[in-house]
């Protein structure tokens, strides 16, 4: 009711200042705001008048009534000097700031927002322009109410959008004119950059530079939209794998927009925790079904035109009926009922109308329900039914006892069941019968996404998930896409591996990195540019030198964030939160570096962190930066503590990085003791039993070399607690030959010894590879660690091969 009052009363005004008044609603506004601009300018005690004045203003702007004249109030107070013009700037942008369109009133008027946006906007420049007078929060309110603008009407008339462009074309132009530090630090005070993904939203809502950044692989992801299968979408955490997959649903939802297109179902599952098999396949089942339940619109409609349907099968058959009896009893000449004949006479006419209707509705109904409708109803209610037996347990009671008169006595016992056998099989089976019905029925494809697979810590809960979906590599007219760890497309190139037999295919996503640095540093610059309001405005901003004074910040902060787009914003966000509230002779850069030799905060977050490699990224990161805070850092750092963390860690690489790179910044500031502190404290069984485990052969020989730049010593007893017919054997079955030299080369770096047991599995495994190019870079690989090593294998090969490696110059 108040929306409709509002907006009944906006039409009143404007036909009262049309039809009702001669002069104007505006004219007498102005007239009577001249008026007391004219008394302020001649008065001689001018606070009294200004109080009026202000009032006058004051009362007009906080009327509803009159938002629409606001821009004549700017008009008539142009002559009334800075001070009013100020006043009145500041209740304006107090009405459209604060209320931020989220008032119902705005979304009767939205034309009017343009109007007061451009008031505002005027009111500003005059006092630039005229007064040299600049209102610190001027630009800013115009870029947030443009803003505001924007995301209340996107949706709405195109004009709302150029609308929006236009009066943020202003302000940006406004504030080239009038550059300094407090003014865009007011616009950027309400800024949040988005370090986590971007979700469909904000993928909407602005420019999306994560396309330019992984422009390949978008067109990949983009190619698998027809077909069926299981794909991984595999890179380090941050790198922008799930912003990916929610641009490829927001890309998929436009694509099938259109009514006559076949739309796919799309499934989106992110895991938040540890599953068990049959647990993970019934949430999965149960997404499945509220998916679908959501996508057919007007489920309950559909419901009860089946029931219609029914109802009229029902009362078409009955009438049929009645017309048979009463024609077959009427026409019988033995029976003499005068009464029934009469009365036939009479309603027969009705009788074959009502015949004839269902004799000809009945079949068109059930064509048209056939055809559009049938299909439809029968999906929903299969689902419903299925979501209904997972979510809700069925109850069973069974009482009994003895009773009398006046005394009963008894047992009550309750069985709880559910309807389904929640065994693997049986709920794989369920899903695949499930996709294959709706895809007949109502879609023409299930699109299922999982992530956030690779926040899962164990590997052996990965696992499950991997093994539970398996069945969806070979599941008619499905497509399965799931963020996997960084590191699978290794597992995955090597044709003997079970990661083989669950993907399809590995789409890889890289951090901002390669060969191109200045190509780089322009990415990383972007990058933050486009998650401030807009590109123009983002790079204006990074090229003020007021804000950011050395070049070199874009190299540290790459190098800092390891070109990972997700921590590169979280680095520049801190740095950039410190520069807001600093003094004015600071940068952005100066805060970063201060960040950077922050040895108290970083002492606190390593206490806090679990990921070991982080930790030691972290250490090596900051002594780089300053050799100062390294110093500080390594001699505070609790030993003790980051060894139970390691010894906690089932990665064994993130383990060997970890320790080297805490040996490298031991090292670097002269207390190699503390890099032999740490491997001293971590049991050398506990790492033995870690490398037992793992399967990956390039891992295990990188995590002993990385153990060994710690301390020598201990890399070799590591490598004797190794068994060497079980990494044998790991060799033996490893389908990649370069993987096998890096692992070689790593542990003949350690111990030639040890190295030279193996010599016998790696030239037959080398014997086995085609690729002679593979066979001449793993020797290579191996002869650059070890040259004795790399002959013993070239003596155990045979003479063909050893011919064609001489050839090669091997």
């Amino acid at each position: 009711m108040e929306i409709i009052w509002r907006a009944l009363n906006i039409v009143l005004i404007m036909f009262a200042q049309k039809f009702m008044n001669k002069e104007g609603i505006d004219e007498r506004i102005r007239k009577r705001l001249e008026k007391y601009s004219k008394e302020y300018e001649d008065a001689s005690d001018k606070s009294g008048v200004k109080d009026k004045f202000r009032e006058q203003i004051g009362k007009i702007i906080y009327s509803k009534s009159y938002i629409s004249v606001l821009t004549t109030i700017i008009e008539s107070i142009k002559g009334s000097g800075p001070d009013n013009i100020q006043y009145s700037c500041e209740n304006i942008k107090k009405i459209i700031v604060d209320r931020d369109f989220k008032d119902p009133y705005f979304s009767s008027v939205n034309m009017i927002g343009r109007e007061i946006i451009i008031g505002y906007f005027n009111a500003s420049k005059l006092l630039m322009d005229k007064y040299n007078k600049i209102l610190s929060k001027s630009i800013y309110s115009i870029f947030r109410i443009s803003n505001s603008f924007a995301e209340k009407y996107d949706k709405t008339k195109k004009k709302c959008r150029e609308e929006y462009n236009k009066c943020f074309e202003d302000a940006f132009n406004l504030y080239k004119e009038y550059p300094h530090k407090d003014t865009f630090t007011e616009i950027l005070k309400f800024i949040n950059f988005k370090t986590g993904p971007l979700s469909e939203e904000d993928i909407r809502l602005a420019e999306l530079y994560h396309e330019k950044l992984h422009h390949k692989e978008c067109l990949e992801i983009e190619n698998i939209t027809e077909a069926t299968g299981c794909f991984g979408i595999c890179g380090p955490r941050g790198v922008g794998k799930s912003t990916l997959l929610n641009t490829f649903i927001k890309k998929s939802k436009e694509k099938f927009e259109s009514p006559k297109s076949s739309k796919p179902l799309i499934v989106k599952l992110t895991i938040p925790t540890e599953y068990k098999a049959d647990e993970f396949l019934i949430t999965l089942l149960s997404k499945i079904c509220e998916n679908v339940k959501d996508k057919i619109k007007g489920g309950r409609t559909l419901y009860i035109l089946n029931i219609i349907l029914k109802v009229s099968i029902i009362l078409g058959v009955l009438v049929l009926v009645i017309f048979a009896l009463i024609l077959g009893l009427s026409a019988n000449e033995a029976i003499n009922l005068p009464d029934i004949v009469k009365n036939f006479d009479m309603g027969k006419n009705n009788l074959y109308t009502a015949s004839i209707f269902f004799a000809i509705f009945i079949p068109i109904y059930l064509i048209v329900f056939r055809f559009f409708l049938f299909d439809k109803i029968k999906i929903y209610n299969v689902v419903s039914r299925i979501y209904e037996d997972l979510k809700f347990k069925k109850t069973v009671e069974i009482t009994g006892g003895v009773s009398s008169r006046f005394l009963s006595v008894g047992r009550r016992t309750t069985f709880v069941e559910n309807p389904i056998n929640y065994t693997e099989p049986a709920i794989s089976a369920k899903i695949t019968e499930t996709i294959k019905e709706i895809t007949e029925k109502a879609f023409s494809k299930v699109v299922i996404i999982i992530d956030d697979i690779d926040k899962l810590q164990k590997e052996e809960d990965r696992d499950i998930i991997f093994k539970s979906i398996r069945f969806l590599s070979s599941a008619k007219n499905c497509l399965a896409l799931l963020s996997v760890r960084e590191g699978l497309q290794h597992e995955f190139s090597n044709e003997k591996s079970e990661v083989r037999t669950l993907f399809d295919d590995i789409i890889v996503l890289k951090g901002i990195n390669g060969k191109n640095k200045s190509k780089c540093l322009e990415d990383i610059k972007q990058l933050i540019a486009h998650r401030i309001i807009n590109e123009k405005v983002g790079n204006c901003f990074l090229e003020n030198e007021k804000i950011i004074r050395d070049k070199n910040f874009w190299d540290d902060l790459l190098r800092e964030s390891g070109g990972i787009p997700r921590e590169a914003i979280r680095w520049f966000d801190r740095s950039f939160r410190k520069w807001l509230d600093s003094e004015a002779d600071r940068t952005i850069d100066d805060e970063f570096k201060d960040i950077m030799i922050d040895i108290d905060s970083l002492l606190s977050k390593i206490e806090k962190e679990e990921d070991v490699e982080k930790i030691g990224w972290h250490v090596w990161g900051t002594t780089r930066a300053s050799e100062e805070a390294g110093l500080k850092l390594i001699d505070y750092i609790n030993i003790e503590g980051l060894a139970s963390k390691i010894e906690k860690e089932e990665d064994i690489e993130k383990i060997g990085s970890c320790i080297r790179d805490i040996a490298k910044a031991s090292k670097k500031v002269e207390l190699k003791e503390v890099g032999l502190n740490l491997v001293k404290y971590i049991s050398i069984e506990c790492l033995a039993s870690k490398i037992e485990k793992e399967r990956d052969v390039e891992k295990i020989g990188s995590c002993v070399s990385d153990i060994a730049m710690a301390s020598e010593g201990v890399g070799l007893n590591l490598v004797k607690y190794i068994s060497i017919g079980g990494l044998a054997s790991k060799i033996e079955k490893e389908g990649n030959l370069e993987k096998i030299g890096s692992c070689v080369s790593d542990i003949a770096h350690v111990s030639e010894e040890v190295a030279l047991k193996l010599v016998d599995v790696v030239s037959s495994r080398i014997e086995k590879e085609k690729d002679i190019g593979k066979v001449k870079f793993s020797l290579w690989d191996i002869g650059r660690a070890n040259v004795k090593v790399k002959q013993e294998i070239v003596n155990r090969l045979n003479p063909k091969l050893k011919e064609e490696l001489n050839k090669k110059g091997s």
